[in-house]
């Protein structure tokens, strides 16, 4: 896992490629959802899929990358998108460091377990955790950014993530009042001081008695 990182952040889904329905929301939402963030995968950060299923194999995950990127399209870069088979042992010591719970029903075959997506800092920490399967593409790019101590994203995006603070209950970026106080308090004693220094280095106005004033 150390390898998909090179300094990047990432996002992380745990999901399984033969899965009938809900593996397919989380992972087709998610790529319509980065269709919208600005970033690019593979310059940016990465995209890791992890399969929790010991069936599958490197053939599968080949497919469903091919997929993913295709539906994404646009600017792609290839290093960008990780799909990842394992042993089960690897695989679940792998979830339950990330707090991913799953397990194989036995009447049905298929896995059951939580829809979520995950962004990890580039040494790998885990920083955001977005359930259910709507990831608005505000949040992915800000959790991103957040994650890479802003070494990404626009001069805009670091005065948004000021006003902004992530709310874990929500599992979104929602307004902070005092950061937005904060922010607004220091535009205008910047602004303030802006001023002064302009009125500072105006000239001086000549004196009315020093014009030389042509009377009708």
């Amino acid at each position: 896992m150390g390898d998909a990182f090179d300094g990047k952040p990432a996002v992380l889904a745990f999901v399984y490629f033969r899965c009938p329905v809900l593996c397919n929301l989380v992972l087709d939402n998610l790529v319509r959802s980065l269709r919208d963030v600005s970033l690019v995968p593979g310059k940016d950060f990465r995209v890791l899929a992890v399969s929790i299923d010991p069936a599958d194999d490197p053939a599968k995950a080949r497919k469903k990358r091919a997929d993913s990127i295709a539906r994404y399209g646009g600017d792609v870069e290839e290093d960008g998108w990780w799909f990842l088979t394992g042993s089960d042992e690897n695989v679940r010591a792998l979830a339950d460091r990330a707090g991913f719970r799953y397990r194989r029903n036995p009447r049905t075959g298929q896995y059951d377990h939580p829809a979520v997506v995950m962004v990890l800092t580039p040494a790998g920490a885990l920083a955001r955790y977005h359930y259910g399967i709507d990831y608005p593409p505000r949040d992915l790019r800000l959790s991103l950014i957040d994650a890479a101590q802003e070494r990404i994203g626009s001069v805009a995006d670091q005065v948004l993530l000021l006003c902004l603070a992530w709310d874990p209950q929500a599992g979104r970026y929602t307004a902070a009042i005092w950061r937005i106080l904060t922010v607004a308090c220091g535009a205008t004693v910047v602004g303030v001081a802006g001023l002064i220094i302009f009125l500072r280095k105006r000239p001086d106005p000549l004196p009315a008695q020093a014009l030389d004033v042509d009377k009708p």
